[in-house]
Protein backbone atom coordinates (compact mmCIF):
# COMPACT_ATOMS: atom_id res chain seq x y z
CA UNK A 1 0.00 0.00 0.00
CA UNK A 2 2.89 2.45 0.54
CA UNK A 3 4.23 2.05 -2.69
CA UNK A 4 0.94 1.96 -4.27
CA UNK A 5 1.65 -1.20 -6.28
CA UNK A 6 3.61 0.27 -8.11
CA UNK A 7 6.26 -2.67 -8.08
CA UNK A 8 8.88 -0.93 -7.68
CA UNK A 9 12.16 -2.43 -6.22
CA UNK A 10 12.86 -1.45 -2.41
CA UNK A 11 15.23 -2.50 0.37
CA UNK A 12 14.61 -3.43 3.53
CA UNK A 13 17.39 -3.35 6.37
CA UNK A 14 16.62 -7.00 8.28
CA UNK A 15 19.25 -7.84 11.32
CA UNK A 16 22.12 -5.56 9.97
CA UNK A 17 21.31 -7.06 6.48
CA UNK A 18 20.43 -4.91 3.33
CA UNK A 19 18.06 -7.11 1.49
CA UNK A 20 16.46 -5.64 -2.01
CA UNK A 21 13.01 -7.16 -2.79
CA UNK A 22 12.11 -6.96 -6.38
CA UNK A 23 8.25 -7.52 -7.34
CA UNK A 24 7.97 -7.16 -10.73
CA UNK A 25 7.97 -9.87 -13.35
CA UNK A 26 10.12 -7.79 -15.35
CA UNK A 27 12.41 -6.76 -13.32
CA UNK A 28 12.93 -10.52 -11.58
CA UNK A 29 13.33 -11.74 -15.45
CA UNK A 30 16.07 -9.20 -15.92
CA UNK A 31 17.57 -9.92 -12.69
CA UNK A 32 18.09 -13.92 -13.90
CA UNK A 33 18.93 -12.61 -17.38
CA UNK A 34 21.97 -9.93 -15.73
CA UNK A 35 25.06 -12.29 -15.04
CA UNK A 36 27.58 -10.56 -15.40
CA UNK A 37 26.77 -7.75 -12.56
CA UNK A 38 24.29 -10.30 -10.28
CA UNK A 39 25.84 -13.58 -9.21
CA UNK A 40 24.00 -16.23 -6.64
CA UNK A 41 27.87 -17.37 -6.03
CA UNK A 42 27.75 -15.72 -2.55
CA UNK A 43 24.85 -17.52 -1.76
CA UNK A 44 25.85 -20.46 -2.83
CA UNK A 45 28.84 -20.44 -1.35
CA UNK A 46 27.08 -19.70 2.00
CA UNK A 47 25.09 -22.87 1.56
CA UNK A 48 28.08 -25.22 0.54
CA UNK A 49 29.54 -23.39 4.02
CA UNK A 50 26.81 -24.16 6.36
CA UNK A 51 26.43 -28.16 5.09
CA UNK A 52 30.19 -28.39 5.28
CA UNK A 53 32.85 -27.27 2.67
CA UNK A 54 35.60 -25.83 3.99
CA UNK A 55 36.92 -22.87 3.50
CA UNK A 56 40.13 -24.51 1.54
CA UNK A 57 37.20 -26.31 -0.76
CA UNK A 58 35.37 -23.28 -1.42
CA UNK A 59 38.94 -21.32 -2.41
CA UNK A 60 39.24 -25.04 -4.45
CA UNK A 61 36.01 -24.62 -6.32
CA UNK A 62 36.00 -20.97 -6.97
CA UNK A 63 39.43 -20.85 -7.95
CA UNK A 64 40.22 -19.78 -12.01
CA UNK A 65 41.51 -22.75 -14.03
CA UNK A 66 44.79 -21.84 -15.68
CA UNK A 67 44.44 -20.38 -19.38
CA UNK A 68 47.41 -21.25 -20.65
CA UNK A 69 46.52 -25.23 -20.08
CA UNK A 70 45.21 -26.74 -23.06
CA UNK A 71 45.33 -30.23 -22.00
CA UNK A 72 41.38 -30.50 -21.90
CA UNK A 73 40.79 -29.52 -18.58
CA UNK A 74 38.21 -27.13 -16.81
CA UNK A 75 37.62 -23.47 -18.62
CA UNK A 76 35.51 -22.38 -15.40
CA UNK A 77 35.68 -22.76 -11.91
CA UNK A 78 34.52 -25.95 -11.37
CA UNK A 79 31.45 -24.06 -8.99
CA UNK A 80 30.35 -23.11 -11.96
CA UNK A 81 30.94 -26.14 -14.14
CA UNK A 82 29.28 -28.06 -12.04
CA UNK A 83 25.87 -26.26 -12.88
CA UNK A 84 26.79 -27.24 -16.24
CA UNK A 85 27.40 -30.64 -15.52
CA UNK A 86 23.41 -30.78 -13.29
CA UNK A 87 21.90 -29.20 -16.94
CA UNK A 88 23.62 -32.12 -18.72
CA UNK A 89 22.74 -35.05 -16.29
CA UNK A 90 19.27 -33.67 -15.62
CA UNK A 91 17.75 -32.43 -19.17
CA UNK A 92 17.11 -34.01 -22.48
CA UNK A 93 20.07 -36.36 -23.57
CA UNK A 94 22.06 -39.17 -23.44
CA UNK A 95 22.76 -38.87 -19.71
CA UNK A 96 19.04 -38.63 -18.92
CA UNK A 97 18.13 -41.63 -20.98
CA UNK A 98 20.03 -43.65 -18.92
CA UNK A 99 19.19 -42.44 -15.47
CA UNK A 100 15.80 -42.01 -16.17
CA UNK A 101 14.47 -45.60 -16.65
CA UNK A 102 16.32 -46.71 -13.35
CA UNK A 103 13.88 -43.75 -11.66
CA UNK A 104 10.99 -45.51 -13.06
CA UNK A 105 12.28 -48.99 -12.72
CA UNK A 106 13.14 -48.28 -8.86
CA UNK A 107 9.51 -46.59 -8.18
CA UNK A 108 7.21 -48.85 -10.11
CA UNK A 109 9.14 -51.23 -7.59
CA UNK A 110 8.56 -49.41 -4.69
CA UNK A 111 4.97 -48.77 -5.05
CA UNK A 112 3.93 -52.79 -4.94
CA UNK A 113 1.62 -53.89 -2.78
CA UNK A 114 4.18 -55.66 -0.64
CA UNK A 115 6.72 -52.48 0.04
CA UNK A 116 3.82 -50.43 1.66
CA UNK A 117 4.26 -52.50 4.70
CA UNK A 118 7.72 -50.87 4.71
CA UNK A 119 6.53 -47.23 4.71
CA UNK A 120 7.62 -45.74 8.24
CA UNK A 121 4.63 -45.63 10.11
CA UNK A 122 2.27 -48.23 8.51
CA UNK A 123 0.37 -50.53 10.11
CA UNK A 124 -1.37 -53.54 9.15
CA UNK A 125 -4.89 -54.75 10.37
CA UNK A 126 -7.45 -57.33 9.10
CA UNK A 127 -5.60 -57.34 5.75
CA UNK A 128 -5.81 -53.52 5.61
CA UNK A 129 -2.64 -51.76 5.31
CA UNK A 130 -2.44 -47.65 6.93
CA UNK A 131 0.43 -45.74 5.35
CA UNK A 132 0.44 -41.95 6.06
CA UNK A 133 0.52 -40.21 2.50
CA UNK A 134 3.73 -37.95 2.96
CA UNK A 135 5.94 -40.75 4.59
CA UNK A 136 5.10 -43.22 1.64
CA UNK A 137 5.92 -40.06 -1.34
CA UNK A 138 8.77 -39.66 0.73
CA UNK A 139 9.85 -42.86 1.16
CA UNK A 140 9.13 -44.05 -2.94
CA UNK A 141 10.80 -40.76 -4.06
CA UNK A 142 13.41 -40.36 -1.97
CA UNK A 143 14.83 -43.75 -2.11
CA UNK A 144 14.18 -44.61 -6.06
CA UNK A 145 16.25 -41.19 -6.32
CA UNK A 146 18.92 -41.78 -4.36
CA UNK A 147 18.96 -45.42 -5.26
CA UNK A 148 19.12 -44.16 -9.01
CA UNK A 149 22.20 -41.41 -8.49
CA UNK A 150 24.00 -43.44 -5.46
CA UNK A 151 23.34 -47.62 -6.24
CA UNK A 152 21.91 -49.36 -3.40
CA UNK A 153 25.43 -49.04 -1.67
CA UNK A 154 24.69 -45.60 0.54
CA UNK A 155 20.66 -46.53 1.93
CA UNK A 156 23.04 -49.85 3.15
CA UNK A 157 25.29 -47.70 4.72
CA UNK A 158 22.96 -45.70 6.44
CA UNK A 159 19.47 -47.32 6.57
CA UNK A 160 18.08 -44.24 8.22
CA UNK A 161 19.13 -41.89 5.24
CA UNK A 162 16.07 -40.76 4.20
CA UNK A 163 14.67 -40.14 8.05
CA UNK A 164 17.81 -37.74 7.73
CA UNK A 165 17.01 -36.29 4.66
CA UNK A 166 13.81 -35.81 5.30
CA UNK A 167 14.07 -33.92 8.76
CA UNK A 168 17.20 -31.94 7.20
CA UNK A 169 14.63 -30.88 4.55
CA UNK A 170 11.71 -29.63 6.35
CA UNK A 171 14.14 -27.15 9.08
CA UNK A 172 16.75 -26.58 6.01
CA UNK A 173 15.63 -22.92 5.87
CA UNK A 174 17.29 -22.72 9.92
CA UNK A 175 20.54 -22.72 7.74
CA UNK A 176 19.58 -19.91 5.13
CA UNK A 177 19.33 -17.94 8.24
CA UNK A 178 22.42 -19.17 9.70
CA UNK A 179 21.26 -20.17 13.22
CA UNK A 180 23.58 -21.42 15.03
CA UNK A 181 24.13 -24.70 16.22
CA UNK A 182 23.16 -24.91 20.08
CA UNK A 183 19.37 -23.64 18.68
CA UNK A 184 18.58 -25.89 15.57
CA UNK A 185 20.52 -29.18 16.95
CA UNK A 186 18.45 -31.37 14.86
CA UNK A 187 18.79 -29.94 11.70
CA UNK A 188 22.76 -30.16 11.95
CA UNK A 189 22.79 -33.72 13.18
CA UNK A 190 20.91 -34.44 10.35
CA UNK A 191 23.22 -32.87 7.81
CA UNK A 192 26.24 -34.69 9.30
CA UNK A 193 24.74 -37.91 9.07
CA UNK A 194 24.09 -37.40 5.59
CA UNK A 195 27.83 -35.88 5.06
CA UNK A 196 28.96 -38.55 6.81
CA UNK A 197 27.06 -41.50 4.82
CA UNK A 198 28.16 -39.70 1.41
CA UNK A 199 31.53 -39.51 2.46
CA UNK A 200 31.88 -43.38 3.41
CA UNK A 201 30.16 -43.94 0.16
CA UNK A 202 32.83 -42.29 -1.66
CA UNK A 203 35.34 -44.21 0.64
CA UNK A 204 34.17 -47.41 -0.94
CA UNK A 205 36.62 -48.77 -3.70
CA UNK A 206 35.27 -47.85 -7.13
CA UNK A 207 33.79 -51.78 -7.92
CA UNK A 208 31.84 -51.85 -4.86
CA UNK A 209 29.76 -48.81 -5.93
CA UNK A 210 29.36 -49.52 -9.85
CA UNK A 211 26.10 -47.68 -10.09
CA UNK A 212 26.94 -43.69 -9.37
CA UNK A 213 25.49 -41.44 -11.75
CA UNK A 214 27.87 -39.95 -14.51
CA UNK A 215 27.33 -36.28 -12.37
CA UNK A 216 28.08 -38.19 -9.41
CA UNK A 217 31.69 -39.20 -10.98
CA UNK A 218 32.11 -36.17 -12.99
CA UNK A 219 32.55 -34.19 -9.66
CA UNK A 220 34.81 -36.68 -8.59
CA UNK A 221 36.62 -36.90 -11.41
CA UNK A 222 37.08 -33.35 -10.93
CA UNK A 223 37.35 -32.38 -7.63
CA UNK A 224 40.08 -35.26 -7.47
CA UNK A 225 42.40 -33.43 -9.96
CA UNK A 226 43.05 -30.09 -7.37
CA UNK A 227 42.77 -32.23 -4.74
CA UNK A 228 39.67 -31.40 -2.75
CA UNK A 229 39.47 -33.57 0.46
CA UNK A 230 36.25 -36.50 -0.01
CA UNK A 231 34.69 -34.88 3.17
CA UNK A 232 34.69 -31.58 1.08
CA UNK A 233 33.21 -33.52 -2.01
CA UNK A 234 30.42 -35.12 0.20
CA UNK A 235 29.40 -32.08 1.65
CA UNK A 236 29.36 -30.37 -2.56
CA UNK A 237 27.08 -33.38 -3.47
CA UNK A 238 24.92 -33.54 -0.15
CA UNK A 239 24.55 -29.72 -1.10
CA UNK A 240 23.69 -30.43 -4.58
CA UNK A 241 20.73 -32.92 -4.08
CA UNK A 242 19.35 -30.63 -1.48
CA UNK A 243 19.01 -28.29 -3.67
Amino acid sequence: MHFRDSREPFALMVAGQLLYVVTSPQDVTDIYKNTKTLTFDEYIRDVMKSIGVSDDGITKLWSTPDKSDNGGGLHKALAHASEDYYREQLLPGDRIDVLWPRVLGLIDSAIQWDQLSRTPGAATMDGVKTVGLLEWNRKVLLESVITAFFGPQLLQIDPQLLLHFAAFDEESWKLTYKYPRMMSKNIYHAKDQLVAAVEAWLNLPRDKRPDGAWLIQKLEMETSKMEMSTKDLAAMITSLAWV
